[in-house]
């Protein structure tokens, strides 16, 4: 019985393959030169407004958002690699409403604002407050319903949409003197 439930869990994480945070992060360094005033001098700090995970019908959890940022940044070397080296700290804010059309209509739709909080770790004092409006759509599977994967995908791509724009305006961002 317990070789059954261990056989039985090994293929659900199997299945489950890449984890959520690494399917929202921005992977692609091409199209996101790195601003050589930020290289290695962020850290993501508390991320609010998230699912909690054991109400979660398909939303993003803050966990899972956070994880999503921090390789993100990871990715375009802004990431700062130890703690002591941190210059600049972000609080982001979700939040995502999820509205079923079930007449016809886009399915699953998710939109939101993620509200990104930059503070200077030396000054501590906020340098950036950025609000970025995302929102994904899905539709629905036939006969009016909406499949619990089309919830996750849209949830995914709109925080993996306010992930890039927020990765877009630190491409320009000069912050001041440190």
């Amino acid at each position: 019985m317990r070789r059954s439930i261990v056989l039985a869990m090994s293929l659900f994480l199997a299945a489950c393959g890449a984890s959520r945070s690494d399917r929202i992060a921005i992977h692609d360094q091409s199209t996101s030169p790195v601003n050589p005033q930020l290289a290695n001098s962020m850290t993501v700090g508390e991320v609010t407004g998230g699912s909690w995970f054991f109400n979660n019908r398909g939303d993003i959890t803050n966990d899972q958002f956070k994880g999503g940022l921090e390789e993100s940044l990871r990715t375009r070397s802004l990431l700062a690699a130890n703690p002591a080296t941190t210059h600049y700290r972000i609080d982001v804010a979700l939040d995502f409403n999820h509205h079923l059309t079930v007449l016809g209509g886009e399915g699953s739709h998710v939109e939101g604002t993620t509200t990104y909080t930059v503070t200077s770790m030396t000054t501590n004092q906020t340098v950036l407050k950025q609000a970025i409006h995302s929102e994904s759509s899905h539709p629905d599977v036939g006969l009016f319903l909406t499949s619990q994967k089309d919830t996750v995908d849209s949830y995914n791509e709109a925080s993996a949409n306010s992930i890039a724009a927020f990765l877009k305006i630190l491409e320009t961002w000069t912050p001041a003197a440190r």
